[in-house]
């Protein structure tokens, strides 16, 4: 007996596989957006009361989503400065350092 290959269920196969990598990406990609948006909440509401370390902390965790965003890697640094401690002043300078390699113009 010869088996015939079923190019229609081959055919389901792919587009189900495709459909749920699509959505796995989608659901990924807002749920990123959505974290990297309330540790920057946390962030402000930290520094607001006045825990820079912690504040300085939710930034790291932040920066660990977006990278690229050296605005709040300058506010980080800015923080660890104010926070006054031995320890945050000297992660402040490697901070900053930081800062000026990705944005060598500041």
């Amino acid at each position: 007996m010869k088996r015939k290959f079923n190019r229609k269920v081959l055919a389901a196969v792919v587009v189900g596989v495709a459909l749920l990598a699509g959505g796995s990406y989608t659901f990924y990609t807002l749920k990123v957006r959505r974290t990297a948006a309330r540790l920057l909440d946390q962030a402000s509401r930290a520094e607001d009361e006045g825990r820079l370390e912690d504040a300085a902390g939710l930034l790291a965790n932040y920066l660990a989503y977006r990278p690229r965003d050296n605005e709040r890697r300058l506010r980080m640094a800015q923080l660890l400065d104010r926070a006054g401690t031995p320890q945050s002043k000297s992660r402040a300078l490697g901070v900053y350092n930081r800062v000026l390699r990705f944005e060598p113009e500041r």
